[in-house]
């Protein structure tokens, strides 16, 4: 259940995470052009792009907003459509990696630290955003009935509302509970596979390298049949081979509790025969 409801958090963020991306790369390529080519028409859209993270934040600035549509504000456009880009794909990357088998446990901590503060700063975004919006519904709305683009305005005169400020108040709330949902299942996995991981560090002969370096390659049916060979030859002729066979059996009994996978259980038997051996 619990790694079921982690899929569907990831799934949900990495969701949301594209979406801002593509605004944010369309936001990127208005801004580039006026940066060459400035068009007040252009720039309008920039707020009917990223307007419920371009408002929140101007807020904040100025107290109001509709101060980022003419040409002396366009880099500061640029470059809040920029950062945009570049914090939703570090949390799609990092998110990827805090519950990947492949990765170390401590590039796993590192990913999910990071993956979650970013979260954390998109949640307090997208709740400021939403309050800001509530509160401040007819000065916003007004505001951007006159610096709307000439076809967002059609669009409203046919609907009848002002859909645009009912969307950044919807994108706020949606992204405040996809964010929160999201930053809670991954703090509590991230806590479930730190607790696994000092279960298995337990055993001596291998807890530092574990920690250090934990990868999911499978050994071969060969290598498994070399192994067994030369823990058999061990019992007979080696006193200090019993030593081996009984964490090769803690080994076990981890696999067989859950506590760790065949994949851990195979990899670290081996390691504990080389190190028998050296």
């Amino acid at each position: 259940m619990k790694k079921r409801s982690i899929k569907v958090a990831k799934s949900l963020i990495n969701f949301l995470m594209v979406l801002i991306l593509l605004l944010g790369l369309a936001t990127l390529g208005v801004t580039i052009y006026n940066s060459i080519n400035f068009s007040v028409e252009a720039a309008k859209y920039i707020y009917a792009l990223i307007g419920v993270f371009l408002m929140p934040f101007e807020y904040l600035m100025y107290g109001t907003i509709g101060k980022f549509q003419n040409q002396e504000s366009n880099l500061v456009s640029l470059i809040i459509s920029l950062v945009l880009v570049v914090l939703t794909i570090t949390v799609l990357v990092n998110s990827s990696k805090m519950f990947n088998g492949k990765y170390s446990t401590t590039k796993r901590t590192i990913a999910g630290t990071i993956a979650n503060f970013l979260i954390f700063a998109f949640f307090a975004f997208f709740a400021f955003g939403a309050v800001m919006f509530f509160v401040n519904y007819n000065q916003i709305s007004n505001i951007l009935n006159d610096i709307g683009p000439e076809l967002v305005k059609t669009i409203m005169v046919n609907l009848g509302f002002n859909f645009i400020v009912l969307k950044e108040i919807i994108i706020s709330v949606i992204g405040s509970l996809i964010t929160i949902f999201a930053l809670v299942l991954f703090l509590i996995g991230m806590s479930h596979k730190s607790t696994k991981v000092k279960i298995i560090s337990s055993i001596y002969f291998y807890s530092s390298e574990y920690e250090e370096q934990q990868t999911e390659t499978s050994a071969s049916k060969l290598e498994q049949q070399e192994e067994e060979q030369v823990v058999n030859e061990m019992k007979e002729v080696d006193p200090e081979a019993k030593n081996l066979v009984n964490k090769i059996r803690q080994l076990d009994e981890l696999r067989k509790a859950g506590k760790i996978s065949n994949t851990d259980y195979t990899r670290l038997r081996q390691k504990a025969i080389r190190r028998y051996k050296n």
